[in-house]
């Protein structure tokens, strides 16, 4: 999945939620684990959705595109995905979790 920008949106104590953009669309990525911590991300040990979000005039529709676990060739693309995002900003989600330690 070819992924131009992200930007975190939330660090739950169960889980990231960053918003991706291909270019075209915004896409939501919420990648979940009890007590989840940055290396869990690296070590691409979450659970992920992948959620496209779909404009309609004045409104947004979320549509779930891809999940772990579902089709082999989604994990694939998700581990992707999450590398892809830790690229482009690893270090601010690191950050992150340095702060919500304290």
């Amino acid at each position: 999945m070819k992924v131009v920008s992200a930007e975190l949106k939330a660090i739950r104590y169960n889980g990231v939620d960053v918003k991706v953009h291909n270019g075209l669309m915004g896409i939501l990525v919420s990648m979940d684990k009890q007590n989840i911590t940055f290396d869990d991300l690296t070590n691409h040990d979450v659970y992920t959705k992948v959620i496209l979000l779909t404009r309609k005039c004045c409104s947004c529709s979320p549509t779930l595109i891809m999940e772990s676990g579902v089709k082999e060739d989604d994990d694939k693309e998700i581990l992707e995905l999450i590398d892809r995002i830790l690229e482009l900003i690893g270090d601010d989600i690191k950050e992150a979790f340095e702060k919500e330690k304290r």
